[in-house]
């Protein structure tokens, strides 16, 4: 995989993209954002930048002299979320897990790969509730860019004891509390529907493969 889709950012968002550069030595974009840039199958709004420090006064007074900040949202050692006069919604998340696949140069940015990507998503999902997450899973392994099996073997290489595959398993077939299904899709479009009957599938057949193995 080796394009990288920038024309799906709008004329906002690619202007604080490439002024984001300025953090391409300590920080790398992760999230829906980096996923669609590589993958191509859906808008992503906001911009999630990971680096391995926690947020300091140092990186808060760079980030108010290269962004143009409307607000500040959220703010801890942890991570800071700002809403910027461009409407953009941009984060800087420290992030302590080490990347088991290289870096992608973005020009303005490096990416994380896809792969790990798919394994923060599998990480997270039971906690973040949100359709754009269960969609980019879905996509992932109905193209088949990654499988069951590899994101249960690499989310413990990389997680350790902090992942369970049993739970997100289950979390994959679970959707009560989902929030607004207001994904904007760049090619072919999917219903809930769609899905919500692939993921199951899914985690039937492979629970049936464990079951028989």
């Amino acid at each position: 995989m080796s394009s990288i889709h920038l024309e799906l950012l709008d004329q906002n968002q690619l202007k604080v993209f490439k002024i984001l550069k300025a953090l391409k030595k300590k920080a790398v974009l992760a999230g829906g954002t980096a996923l669609a840039l590589q993958l191509n199958h859906r808008y992503s709004f906001d911009f999630d930048l990971f680096q391995t420090k926690p947020i300091d006064s140092k990186v808060i007074h760079q980030l108010n002299r290269i962004l143009d900040i409307k607000n500040n949202v959220f703010q801890s050692s942890d991570m800071v979320t700002l809403k910027l006069e461009e409407d953009v919604s941009f984060s800087l998340v420290y992030y302590w897990f080490n990347s088991l696949f290289p870096k992608i140069d973005a020009g303005s940015l490096y990416l994380f790969d896809y792969k790990d990507i798919t394994l923060d998503k599998a990480h997270t999902i039971g906690r973040r509730n949100t359709w754009r997450d269960y969609f980019d899973l879905f996509y992932i392994l109905k193209n088949k860019l990654y499988t069951l099996d590899e994101i249960r073997i690499n989310a413990k290489k990389k997680f350790g004891n902090e992942f369970s595959f049993e739970h997100f398993l289950s979390q994959l077939t679970y959707y009560d509390d989902l929030k607004e299904f207001n994904l904007k899709f760049v090619d072919k479009s999917y219903t809930k529907e769609d899905i919500k009957e692939f993921l199951t599938s899914e985690v039937e057949k492979y629970s049936k493969k464990i079951i028989h193995s």
